[in-house]
């Protein structure tokens, strides 16, 4: 979940961001579930920074594997910002319930449904977890593309480039309730996965291949 985030906190960390576009597409109010491409660890702090400026009494939760990895982070450094819903590697789908509570409680989910952070900049096949999570909470999500993140910031590297910048593309909300009776059934899951990453790959001039 993403909290207010204060002005040191924006000044430290929003720096890369050089282009944010679509923010109009982003519901004034109600549930919904973002999903995005993920290069970066930071991926959640930009993005959720970005998103969250007309959010009213909404927060942002964000569901990522990587938290496995810098979970001393979110406890430690940045829990008065945000924190996380945690996957679960021994359970499939159990950060559903989590998250659901979440949606139920008029908030808002991010999630990436390429898992880990990509070390390459194509896109990689999408999880079906995400549309695991839309079918059975029943709310619209909305593909965000981000460009760049890779570079400025990868797992890798223990410092940023300060030379290197991000865009952040906000899509417009996607519907499927044509596949709500459909939670169980493994090729409408992939369905609902590839019509997802192919509107991410749209955002960042991407064919999804998968």
């Amino acid at each position: 979940m993403v909290y207010p985030i204060g002005g040191l906190a924006k000044l430290l960390f929003s720096f890369p961001i050089e282009e944010l576009r679509g923010l109009e597409n982003i519901p004034e109010d109600g549930p919904f579930i973002l999903a995005s491409n993920h290069n970066s660890f930071m991926d959640p702090v930009w993005l959720g920074m970005s998103v969250t400026k007309n959010f009213k009494k909404r927060r942002l939760y964000f569901i990522s594997a990587m938290f496995f990895l810098f979970e001393f982070m979110i406890l430690g450094v940045f829990s008065e910002f945000f924190g996380s819903i945690k996957l679960q590697k021994e359970i499939r789908g159990a950060f559903i319930r989590s998250a659901i509570t979440q949606i139920d409680r008029g908030n808002v989910v991010g999630i990436f449904p390429e898992g880990i952070p990509n070390n390459s900049p194509l896109l990689r096949k999408g999880k079906t977890g995400v549309a695991r999570l839309i079918l059975h909470a029943r709310v619209p999500v909305i593909p965000v593309g981000i460009e760049g993140s890779l570079y400025v910031w990868s797992k890798s590297r223990l410092i940023p480039r300060l030379n290197k910048k991000l865009r952040i593309s906000v899509g417009k909300p996607m519907e499927f309730s044509e596949y709500y009776d459909k939670k169980d059934d493994s090729a409408s899951l992939e369905t609902v996965t590839s019509l997802i990453m192919k509107e991410i790959g749209k955002l960042i001039n991407q064919d999804y291949l998968f």
